[in-house]
C-alpha cells in the first residue's frame, strides 16, 4: 500500500476496484485521514481523496448508488496492540467514538461530511438494506441511514446491548446480529432485525461463541460465524435462518486468534488468522484455512506471511481475496505488503 496501516475500512466499489481509507499508521496510535485505492486490473495502489475526519475502526458500506458511508470510529488510540474492544480489554482506552460520518464519491475521489449520526456510542454494524438505507448498530441502539435524504433516523432497538457484533444480512432481507452481550449469558446470544417491522427479535443461541465475531453468508443462505469461546478458545458455527439455530461448523484445525472469513464465489469460506498461542505451527504469517459448507469442515491451506492482525480482507470482483495492511507483534508495527489469495 502507499501508507502502512491497521484498523482501516475497505470497500468494494462497483468498478471492481478496492476503496481503502483511514486507520492507524503510527505510534502513538492517532488515527490518519488518507485513502487509496487498489485496482487489481494493474495490481497496483493508487492515490486518492483526503477524509473530512481521521479515523480508525469505523464502519463503511457501498450504497445502492455506488457511493460509500463511513461512519464513527475513533480519532486517537491507545497502546500498540488496543484492540478496541471493551469485554476483552477493559474498556476504550478513554477514547471517545466519533459521532461523525462522510460520504466517498468514487467519481470524483472526494470525500464530504454529512454531520453527525447522533450515535453515542461506538457503531459496530453498516448493513445495507434491500431499500437501500443502511442499518447501523451500537452497543445499545440502532440507526437507520436514508441516503437520499442524508439523514439518521431512529430504528427498533436491538433487545441485547453489545459491545461488539457480527452482522450478516439475509437472502429475505432480515439481519443477524450475534455475540458480545454485555454478560456471559448474553454474549451467546443472537437476535434478528426485520425492517420491514423495524424490530429485533431473539432467535436461538450461540453454542459456545461469545466475542470477537465475524460473520460470511453462505451460498445456501446459512450464515458463518467465526470468533472467540472464552480467552483462548476460538470456534466455528453455521446459523440457519429458517430453523433460527446454532450448530458447530466442525473444527478449525489451527485455532486462529480471532478468525475472518471471506466469501468466494465457489461457495468455499477463506477464513485467516493469527494461530493460538502464537506460531504452533507457522511462523511469522496468517494461517490461512477453507471451510467447506457440504462437508461442514475446514481444511488448512497453510500460512500467509508477514504476521499480522486489524487487517482487512475483500472478496474482488473477480473472486480472488484481496488482504490489506494490518499490524504486527514486533517492529516494523505496520505492513505495507498486501496479498491476493487465489482460489
Amino acid at each position: 500500500m502507499l501508507t502502512p496501516r491497521a484498523l482501516h475500512t475497505a470497500t468494494l466499489l462497483e468498478n471492481g476496484t478496492v476503496l481503502i481509507a483511514g486507520g492507524i499508521a503510527n505510534i502513538p496510535r492517532d488515527a490518519i485521514d488518507s485513502s487509496e485505492i487498489f485496482d487489481p486490473a494493474r495490481g497496483v495502489f493508487l492515490p486518492s481523496g483526503t477524509m473530512t475526519r481521521a479515523r480508525q475502526q469505523a464502519v463503511a458500506v457501498r450504497l445502492s448508488d455506488g457511493r460509500v458511508l463511513i461512519a464513527s470510529g475513533f480519532g486517537r488510540g491507545d497502546d500498540p496492540f488496543f484492540l478496541g474492544h471493551p469485554i476483552i480489554d477493559g474498556g476504550w482506552g478513554g477514547y471517545d467514538p466519533l459521532d461523525t460520518a462522510e460520504i466517498y464519491n468514487p467519481m470524483s475521489r472526494t470525500f464530504s461530511s454529512i454531520g453527525s449520526t447522533g450515535f453515542a456510542h461506538l457503531i459496530h454494524s453498516a448493513t445495507l438494506l434491500d431499500d437501500g438505507k443502511v442499518l447501523l448498530i451500537d452497543d445499545d441502539s440502532a440507526k437507520l441511514f436514508d441516503p437520499a435524504k442524508g439523514t439518521f433516523v431512529p430504528a427498533g432497538k436491538p433487545v441485547v446491548r453489545r459491545y461488539s457484533h457480527a452482522a450478516a444480512k439475509l437472502r429475505d432481507g432480515r439481519v443477524l446480529i450475534a455475540c458480545d452481550g454485555a454478560n456471559e449469558e448474553e454474549r451467546k446470544s443472537a437476535e434478528i432485525y426485520d425492517p420491514r417491522s423495524d424490530r429485533f427479535t431473539r432467535t436461538g443461541d450461540t453454542l459456545k461463541l461469545s466475542a470477537l465475531c465475524h460473520a460470511a453468508l453462505l451460498s445456501d443462505g446459512r450464515v458463518l460465524v467465526t470468533g472467540r469461546a472464552g480467552r483462548d478458545s476460538e470456534e466455528a458455527e453455521v446459523y440457519d435462518p429458517k430453523m433460527g439455530t446454532f450448530s458447530s461448523a466442525g473444527k478449525l484445525p489451527y485455532v486462529l486468534a480471532e478468525p475472518v472469513p471471506s466469501q468466494l464465489y465457489d461457495g468455499r469460506v477463506l477464513v485467516t488468522g493469527v494461530s493460538i498461542p502464537f506460531y504452533p505451527v507457522h511462523k511469522d504469517g496468517l494461517d490461512a484455512q477453507l471451510y467447506d459448507r457440504k462437508s461442514n469442515a475446514f481444511e488448512s491451506i497453510g500460512a500467509v506471511p508477514p504476521d499480522r492482525s486489524e487487517y482487512t480482507s475483500t472478496t474482488l470482483t473477480a473472486g480472488s481475496v484481496l488482504i490489506a495492511g494490518g499490524e504486527a507483534t514486533e517492529r516494523p508495527f505496520y505492513a505495507d505488503a498486501s496479498l491476493l489469495y487465489c482460489p
